[in-house]
């Protein structure tokens, strides 16, 4: 049982790694989308999360769950799917942030950031459960 704590751990400090690089990805195309574009603040969202999301799947399956040997049409079926759900949480989070909120105001940055601990939160635990979930020993 302590092996599997530690190896949970590893796992999540690696996606955690991951994640700062989707961070890094995603508050990048957010902030560009929405300095040089005249994409709306919820549409540069998006597509930041989109190409989070991409950067995400290679990294997490080569290198977090180390599922590169298990098959990749399912994991690219779910993966998406997870990522919807965990998205449809921090997006429910930033708009009710962004909406009804007066504690941020004029920091939108701090609503995006905040959201964005709900989604990784659940696309962790899900990816770890579903996605990329080790084959059972025998």
């Amino acid at each position: 049982m302590l092996q599997g704590m530690k190896d949970l751990f590893f796992s999540f400090f690696k996606y955690a790694v991951v994640g700062a690089s989707n961070t890094f990805i995603t508050l990048s195309l957010i902030f560009l989308l929405r300095r040089f574009t005249a994409l709306g603040i919820f549409a540069a969202n998006g597509a930041g999360y989109a190409g989070g999301m991409v950067n995400g799947f290679i990294w997490n399956r080569r290198w977090t769950f180390k599922a590169h040997e298990q098959g990749i049409f399912r994991q690219l079926l779910i993966f998406p799917s997870v990522w919807a759900l965990a998205y449809a949480v921090q997006f429910t989070a930033f708009y009710v942030m962004e909406r009804h909120a007066s504690w941020h105001e004029g920091h939108e940055g701090l609503s995006t950031l905040l959201a964005m601990s709900c989604f990784s939160l659940v696309n962790f635990s899900m990816n770890n459960l579903i996605t990329f979930k080790k084959a059972a020993s025998v």
